[in-house]
């Protein structure tokens, strides 16, 4: 029993082989997020087509004469509260009510 069911029993042996396998995976992501974050930071120190690309989307500049529109990400999916929503338009499957 204690072999199966003790502190150092097989069961505990499994969880912490678990345990360890997940560490492992969560290190490997970070270590290739660590490694893009690097070419990141060394292409925007040596890269001017980078410096501009960070400066365009990140701080919104732009180059003399150029605007820039900024559309939103989201559009709500229900009308602005004191807005009505659009009347339904009528179709041959959809007559209009009188």
């Amino acid at each position: 029993m204690h072999t199966l069911f003790g502190p150092y029993g097989y069961l505990s042996m499994k969880r912490s082989e678990r345990e360890s396998e997940q560490i492992r995976q969560e290190i490997d992501r970070l270590d290739r997020e660590n490694s893009q974050l690097s070419d990141q930071i060394r292409a925007l120190q040596t890269d001017p087509a980078a410096i501009e690309k960070a400066a365009r989307e990140d701080m919104g500049l732009a180059r003399p004469g150029e605007l820039i529109f900024r559309l939103p990400e989201d559009t709500p999916a229900t009308p602005a509260p004191g807005t009505t929503p659009a009347p339904a338009r009528s179709s041959p499957e959809n007559p209009p009510h009188k």
